[in-house]
């Protein structure tokens, strides 16, 4: 790349689906089409944000799927560096109910992320998930994603988990966030029932106007 640019963004999103991550559970999960019954990650709070776009005659936020080189031709367009990327679907990792199947789609998602999304350009950061419901499940994941998929840190939930985060029940994994000298962030995704109960009495999605936000406008 010729030019070199000064501006990283510090908030990207891929667009992982269902059916991209299927191939990347463990065995012997992996490519059990039954799975794709119901949604891998939680929803949160009912909504179907492109669904809800396209009905009210608008767009979906970017055409197709999102891949690197979509992002590597939005970094060269709008003139930014690198990119660090969040999931989306992913986001209610939080929620997850059952300590193992977070276990299982926090792996799912990072190795997906690492083989079809980082590994094509250095100017595409990865931020993992982690399975916070179980804290030495997260420890490992977050060494795995660090050490061997080469992720500038990870991603704690903003809503879903039972506990909040300043509990000692998450040391562990901020203690090795700090040995592996990794960020921790929080970002919020999809409202989560008991988080700010307010969110609970918007009957729209008006205020959600990146959701409507093309990259080609």
């Amino acid at each position: 790349m010729a030019t070199k640019y000064d501006i990283s963004d510090s908030d990207g999103h891929v667009y992982e689906s269902d059916a991209d991550l299927l191939e990347f559970l463990d065995p012997p999960f992996r490519g059990k089409e039954e799975l794709l019954r119901h949604p891998l990650f939680p929803t949160g709070d009912g909504w179907h944000r492109t669904g809800v776009a396209m009905t009210e005659g608008g767009s979906s936020w970017v055409k197709g799927k999102i891949t690197a080189q979509k992002w590597i031709d939005f970094l060269d367009q709008v003139g930014i560096e690198s990119t660090v990327l969040y999931p989306t679907c992913g986001l209610g990792i939080g929620a997850v109910a059952s300590q193992k199947w977070a276990v299982l789609l926090a792996r799912a998602y990072n190795n997906w992320l690492h083989e079809k999304i980082l590994r094509e350009s250095p100017r595409l950061k990865g931020i993992a998930i982690l399975p916070l419901q179980s804290p030495l499940d997260a420890v490992e994941e977050l060494k795995r994603a660090v050490n061997q998929l080469g992720m500038v840190g990870a991603y704690l939930p903003g809503g879903g988990l039972k506990r909040l985060l300043g509990d000692p029940f998450y040391y562990p994994v901020y203690q090795t966030a700090e040995e592996l000298g990794v960020i921790l962030s929080v970002h919020t995704g999809v409202p989560q029932k008991g988080l700010l109960q307010d969110l609970d009495l918007f009957d729209h999605l008006q205020g959600c106007a990146a959701c409507f936000t093309r990259w080609d406008r």
